[in-house]
């Protein structure tokens, strides 16, 4: 994916705040603290497992990593920029290279 895509997946997610917590009935859930009524309302629910509270946790950040990752990308690609005008060695470059090609290889959900 690319610094772009990135940005677009985060801006077109529901906007924060994400609260990870518990619903009345005791599901694992992430909620969306952006409702015009001012309750917050489950988004994702049910989740089971013994994974639950880390993947609950981790899906409340996925839209600032997602933001995170975009930011990364452009300044990488600002470094290697950097780097090709003769202001940084080869392996400086070499490994801006490698890491935006880590990025370049997820793929859009």
């Amino acid at each position: 994916m690319t610094p772009a895509e990135f940005r677009a997946l985060a801006d077109a997610a529901t906007p924060g705040r994400w609260i990870n917590g518990s619903t009345k009935a005791g599901y694992r859930s992430i909620f969306a603290d952006c409702v015009p009524t001012g309750t917050p309302r489950p988004l994702v629910t049910q989740l089971r497992g013994q994974n639950r509270k880390s993947d609950a946790r981790l899906i409340a950040l996925a839209p600032d990593l997602a933001r995170l990752c975009a930011e990364l990308g452009e300044a990488l690609r600002e470094i290697r920029e950097q780097c090709r005008q003769g202001h940084g060695d080869d392996l400086i470059a070499e490994t801006t290279d490698l890491a935006l090609a880590k990025l370049a290889e997820l793929k859009m959900p």
